[in-house]
């Protein structure tokens, strides 16, 4: 009876290790390997038409590299087992193939490695038996993953190495379950992109700047116009009864400003000079109705429109006829030079200013 019994239960054993068991691991958040390698036994076996799985938590959050290896030891038969990657990002999402399947044919390694970085959270290598006789142990396994970009979390430097020719693309993954905002390309603090040797391009759709560092594309954003390298900052204003109204006050940025009036009393008033803004120049076009020019109303008393200056707080103006191309430059830290051309691009009579009337 006991020999019986004793002959149940290993038949028992042997019939539980005939079957193959999946396997599980994991890699912590930061790591790029095994947090606990896997230690495997003879009951990590796979048979004929048998399925292993191989399944390792990834909870990164950065777009990675995979590489798989696993090592089988042909016991008996001959070995026909597909080594097969996969991955996915979310637990409920579908898996996705990594690399290329490997088939091992007899004792050996498999090693599977990804061709494009994506942050899988969920990792998995199938083994499957073909249905010939055979009998194989898993012997090793090991997953490692590396950082597509070493992507600092805040501040930092970004790394990219490259070989000393061809051609390095970086892209992001904005859509991507995992991608956190410090991952893209917003955040504060400033952002640097190339070196003091060798080139940098920009490329885009809507604008690029080449290696040369001139702008190729042509395009308007916010007024500046960018075509061949030459930006140029083309604004509106409206004249204005009250030169303080925001409106009708030019900027030290503008370039060329092309000014609507609905009278020709009504005025545009220059920025303020000092000695950083020697050199300005502004300059614009007004159509059916001219305006009046005035100096900043800080510099009322103080600083020359065509070498006049104002007689009382409010400063001087210059009457800019109607459809004139004008420009204005900053001579100094207290003189504005105006200069005008009428429709047909004939130089307009010198403009003397007038000081405004109390």
């Amino acid at each position: 009876m006991k020999k019986l019994l004793c002959l149940s239960l290993l038949v028992f054993v042997a019939l539980i290790n005939s079957y193959a068991t999946d396997r599980t691991g994991a890699i912590r958040a930061g790591s790029s390997m095994l947090s606990k390698p896997m230690v495997f036994t003879v009951a990590d076996a796979i048979d004929a038409s048998e399925t292993v799985n191989i399944l390792v938590d990834n909870g990164q959050k950065y777009m990675q590299f995979q590489t798989f290896t696993v090592t089988l030891d042909n016991i008996s038969g001959t070995a026909d087992v597909v080594c097969t990657a996969y991955g996915k990002v979310l637990s409920d999402g579908s898996y996705v193939q990594i690399g290329s399947p490997v088939t091992l044919s007899a004792d050996g390694t498999a090693t599977i490695t990804a061709t494009t970085p994506i942050n899988y959270n969920f990792l998995k290598l199938a083994l499957v038996a073909g249905g010939g006789a055979q009998h194989n142990h898993i012997t090793a396994f090991d997953v490692r993953t590396s950082n597509a970009f070493d992507i600092p979390a805040n501040s930092g430097t970004l790394t990219v190495s490259r070989a000393t020719s061809g051609t390095v693309t970086i892209t992001t993954k904005d859509n991507d379950a995992n991608a956190e905002t410090n991952y893209r390309a917003g955040g504060t603090g400033p952002l640097t992109i190339g070196a003091a040797t060798g080139t940098t391009a920009i490329l885009s759709s809507d604008w690029a700047i080449g290696v040369t560092g001139i702008a190729t594309n042509m395009g308007t954003y916010n007024g500046l116009t960018i075509l061949n390298g030459i930006g140029r900052l083309v604004t509106t204003a409206t004249a204005s009864a009250d030169s303080t109204v925001a409106g009708s006050k030019l900027s030290a940025v503008d370039q060329f400003v092309t000014v609507t009036s609905g009278g020709a009393t009504r005025c545009i008033t220059l920025p303020a000079v000092s000695a950083s803004t020697v050199g300005l120049t502004i300059e614009g076009w007004v159509g059916a109705t001219g305006f009046d020019l005035r100096v900043a109303t800080a510099d009322a008393m103080t600083v020359k429109l065509n070498n006049v200056t104002g007689a009382v707080a409010v400063g001087v103006e210059a009457a800019i006829p109607a459809t004139t191309k004008f420009k204005v430059v900053c001579v100094s830290a207290t003189e504005w030079n105006l200069t005008a051309i009428d429709e047909l691009g004939a130089v307009i009579t010198a403009i003397v200013p007038n000081p405004i009337e109390p």
